[in-house]
């Protein structure tokens, strides 16, 4: 389990809580170890938050499966 990560700004909480909240709604095991969204499930406070509506929405998910740079 990944502690949370301490000294972060209000911008970079909103994007964990994003790419959370993505992997949460889409998150597929196909095969054991294989999940849909991403190759990675590592949450990373840096990426830009996208808005909660953008992250969690199909066609967007579809595009950036939970992984923005």
């Amino acid at each position: 389990m990944a502690r949370y990560p301490k000294g972060i700004d209000q911008v970079e909480h909103q994007s964990l809580y994003e790419q959370f909240a993505c992997h949460a709604a889409w998150a597929v095991e196909r095969l054991p170890g294989d999940w849909n969204t991403a190759p990675t499930w590592d949450l990373e406070s840096e990426q830009l938050s996208i808005g909660m509506k953008k992250a969690i929405a199909p066609i967007e998910a579809a595009k950036h499966k939970c992984n923005r740079t």
